[in-house]
């Protein structure tokens, strides 16, 4: 699986573990909600700004945007809580 795939996949995973809609993330983020939704249906590849804004959004390290999820893998793995300066 490719970046664009796991992008797309952390950002669904992680905005709905964290009980946002996608008009929350693309708030946050100052992104359009549609554009939200099409990163999250691989429509376009985010640049390098856009994972970062999202990161940020939602609270996360870009990282975990960007790295493979295994599904078999628990989610202690992939921590939630970490705090963006």
């Amino acid at each position: 699986m490719g970046l664009k795939a796991n992008f797309a996949k952390n950002l669904r995973r992680l905005r709905t573990l964290k009980g946002l809609s996608q008009e929350d993330v693309a708030l946050e983020a100052d992104l359009n909600r549609t554009y939200v939704s099409d990163l999250e249906r691989q429509v376009y590849v985010p640049t390098l700004d856009v994972v970062d804004k999202v990161a940020m959004a939602l609270n996360v390290d870009p990282l975990e945007l960007l790295r493979s999820f295994n599904a078999r893998q628990r989610e202690t793995d992939f921590p939630l809580g970490r705090k963006r300066r």
